[in-house]
């Protein structure tokens, strides 16, 4: 029986360790403030990195709402998912941690595994699906110089490699 509670503890302990550390996001900035008993942070300059996710962001203006667990950036926004070697830049990017959805607001650009350039607006990246997408117009240029002009958005599967429009 003492060997039994000692390995629940054990187990018990991993998965409170576990539960924290994946919630865990780094925010390096030079003006930061807090509200809302915590659950709100705002940074200015902010670089905001979450290493279970493999994401590095920065940007001009951060702000994250724990409760919702969406973070939102705003101006100069260089978002790199190092997982997928996905960089998206532009200057509204919403990250809905718990959906793992990205969508960059208005003009944007990406580039996808030093393979791709994109330029739309309007941008989804869901990591879940590992699907890219917009229905907006759509400029692409692999690193071939081929050049795709989508006019009714696109869908771009990371995995297969394989755009759709």
């Amino acid at each position: 029986m003492k060997y039994f509670n000692q390995i629940l503890f054990i187990l018990f302990f991993g998965l409170v360790c576990l539960n924290s550390y994946s919630e865990e996001v780094e925010i390096n900035s030079s003006k930061i403030d807090v509200t809302n008993n915590g659950n709100l942070i705002k940074a200015s300059n902010a670089e905001i990195i979450i290493p279970v996710e493999n994401i590095n962001v920065t940007s001009d203006l951060a702000n994250y709402e724990k409760i919702k667990n969406v973070i939102t950036f705003k101006k100069n926004v260089n978002f790199y998912d190092k997982e997928n070697e996905v960089i998206i830049k532009g200057n509204l990017v919403n990250y809905l941690r718990d959906k793992n959805l990205i969508y960059s607001k208005g003009k944007t650009n990406l580039k996808i595994e030093n393979k791709y350039k994109v330029n739309s607006e309007n941008i989804y990246y869901d990591r879940n699906s590992n699907r890219i997408y917009s229905y907006k117009q759509t400029l692409i240029e692999d690193n071939e110089n081929n050049f795709y002009i989508l006019n009714n958005g696109f869908s771009f599967n990371i995995s297969d490699r394989l755009i759709k429009s």
